[in-house]
């Protein structure tokens, strides 16, 4: 496996473009994208469609500190992707707050931006993916949770995530840009800590908050590609407890 990092910011466009990287052990890398993010309450883009994405380097330097809700009492930990996450600091729209244990995404300036970081991990077998992820503020139409699916070569991925306003999500990017698959509002969401958790059986996925089930989703490669967490839109976001384990 390669470790990915972006070390220079450029501009792409469907299907054109590259980003100057360099590699290293393992398999984890770290974007930002501004997309035409989906308005749910409108029904429509929140930006023109079109728009490019962006990708950044690693932040420098310190940035204005974060303050998601607590997540205490909930098992702590970023496993497979402690190695990778950013320090504390900022990069475009987004701040970062590592403190080991957990790992804390907030953007107030941007409401079309996604970040996430992923990493290559028990790929090519079913896998359970799980965080826990505690949300503070934040517009109704940001949001925060798992990536799951992802395929660098084709930019396509999933995103399950649970918003301000208690909602839940699955998100699907492609060649055809960023939109909803699913949206709806569940007593499994609950303020303060949510865990959210994937189990693949596949390319069958289902989805669970607080381990009950919201969904089951079919599709190719869904259940398969790299994992693990993304945030968009205006949000305050905490995670811990990331992991990744043999499906049982």
């Amino acid at each position: 496996m390669r470790r990915l990092i972006f070390a220079a910011a450029a501009l792409l466009t469907t299907g054109a473009g590259a980003a100057a990287q360099t590699a290293d052990d393992g398999a984890a890398q770290r974007q930002s994208e501004t997309e035409a993010l989906w308005d749910a309450q409108a029904g429509q883009a929140a930006a023109p469609a079109g728009a490019a994405p962006t990708r950044n380097a690693p932040p420098a330097g310190p940035s204005p500190d974060v303050s998601p809700a607590s997540s205490a009492g909930a098992p702590s930990g970023m496993g497979a992707l402690a190695a990778y996450l950013p320090q504390t600091g900022g990069a475009g729209a987004w701040r970062y707050r590592n403190a080991g244990a957990t790992f804390a995404l907030s953007n107030q300036t941007d409401p079309n931006s996604i970040e996430y970081v992923y990493v290559g991990a028990l790929d090519g077998q079913d896998r359970r993916v799980a965080a826990t992820v505690a949300l503070e503020g934040g517009a109704p139409q940001g949001f925060a949770g798992l990536l799951l699916g992802f395929d660098g070569a084709r930019k396509a991925y999933h995103v399950f995530s649970i918003s301000p306003n208690g909602g839940v999500s699955i998100f699907k990017r492609d060649e055809g840009g960023f939109r909803p698959t699913i949206q709806s509002t569940t007593d499994a969401v609950r303020a303060g800590p949510n865990v959210l958790e994937v189990r693949e059986q596949g390319d069958s996925v289902t989805f669970l908050v607080n381990g009950t089930e919201i969904a089951e989703l079919a599709s190719a490669g869904l259940g398969s590609g790299d994992v693990g967490i993304a945030a968009g839109g205006l949000v305050d976001a905490l995670y811990t407890n990331f992991s990744v384990a043999p499906a049982q």
